[in-house]
């Protein structure tokens, strides 16, 4: 129980500070949050390309996919890294040490799971992507 509450307030600090930057609105002059917001909204033209708003339903479900599992991907990571702490901390209890085992085990499970449907996804979306925009050349 106690791990996952650490869990959910680890996620909770990862989440909070990204929704604050989301409202810092248009930039200002005068430096301050103006130019921390300016900054913001350069780096989400980079990643999602100058004109946000004429993304497609496909390409926004995607994303929003893709997102999830890079976050399930993230909560394995510290599961197996909890496993081993855990292992390390058994002080030679056998007991302890087959939890670990059985901890880091299901934690690389659950990640290549995430990784194949990461990769599945990516895989689908791309091409239905291509099939409803139709090819595109650099």
């Amino acid at each position: 129980m106690k791990t996952l509450k650490l869990l959910f307030q680890t996620i909770w600090l990862l989440v909070v500070p990204s929704a604050a930057w989301a409202a810092v609105g248009t930039p200002t002059e005068g430096g301050g949050l103006g130019e921390a917001a300016a900054k913001a909204q350069a780096a989400g033209k980079i990643a999602y390309g100058e004109n946000i708003g004429t993304r497609s339903l496909e390409q926004i479900i995607g994303n929003l996919i893709q997102n999830i599992l890079a976050l399930l991907g993230v909560i394995f990571l510290i599961l197996a890294v909890y496993g081993g702490y855990k292992w390390m901390m058994a002080r030679g209890n056998e007991q302890e040490v087959e939890k670990a085992k059985e901890t880091i085990k299901a934690a690389v499970i659950g990640a290549g799971i995430v990784l194949g449907a990461y990769a599945i996804t990516s895989f689908v979306i791309n091409k239905l992507i291509g099939a409803t925009t139709g090819p595109t050349t650099p």
